[in-house]
């Protein structure tokens, strides 16, 4: 088991208005805590909690959720985390919200794979961390091969393919792109790229 707890006391809330507003002064708690727990080999599952009050408001961010990290054999490893958020403001109003992220990832010593889904409700809020973007679903993958001369200069070259597709909640579609790259890859971790096509819709 591996136990993590961070608790703060802010006073930037209260400092960041004037002197005369009926909130100056006021404190923020900040409280984070996970706990992680090793299962079969390479793998863990592990739950979180953060929780942001401003005592002298109504106002809160508190998210909580679980995630998986599983080694299903010497090539293929899968992640999965599902959180979801409950949000008040100063002004009594609130939302709350899911989010979920899944990958699964082949790598081999030629082929390399990658697959991403993103999933982040519309009222889903985390003050803590770094989600700039909500209401969306996306699917990102990537593709790769490389041949490995094994002696001389190169260290290995090949092509690769990276795809990413968005959508809104409501099937509206945000994002589309295609990005074929061609790599060379030296010694002294020198490389070399190719984008011969791109498209972004």
């Amino acid at each position: 088991y591996s136990l993590g707890i961070l608790a703060s006391d802010d006073r930037a809330p209260g400092n960041s208005i004037p002197s005369g507003d009926p909130r100056a002064g006021d404190r923020a708690t900040f409280t984070v805590a996970r706990l992680s727990r090793d299962i079969f080999r390479q793998s863990s599952v592990g739950v979180i909690y953060t929780d942001r009050e401003l005592p002298g408001t109504s106002a809160f961010n508190r998210i909580g959720g679980v995630d998986s990290r599983l080694k299903f054999n010497r090539n293929w490893t899968g992640m999965f985390q599902a959180v979801a958020s409950s949000t008040g403001d100063i002004d009594g109003n609130h939302q709350a919200g899911p989010a979920y992220k899944a990958e699964t990832t082949y790598s081999g010593s030629n082929l390399g794979y990658d697959v991403t889904y993103n999933d982040v409700s519309p009222g889903f809020v985390t003050q803590p961390g770094f989600v700039t973007r909500v209401d969306l679903r996306e699917i990102r993958q990537a593709l790769d091969y490389r041949w490995r001369p094994g002696s001389g200069p190169i260290v290995a070259w090949g092509p690769s393919l990276t795809t990413d597709h968005v959508w809104a909640h409501d099937g509206t579609r945000l994002d589309t792109s295609y990005n074929p790259e061609f790599t060379v890859s030296l010694r002294g971790q020198t490389y070399f790229t190719v984008d011969p096509y791109s498209e972004l819709r």
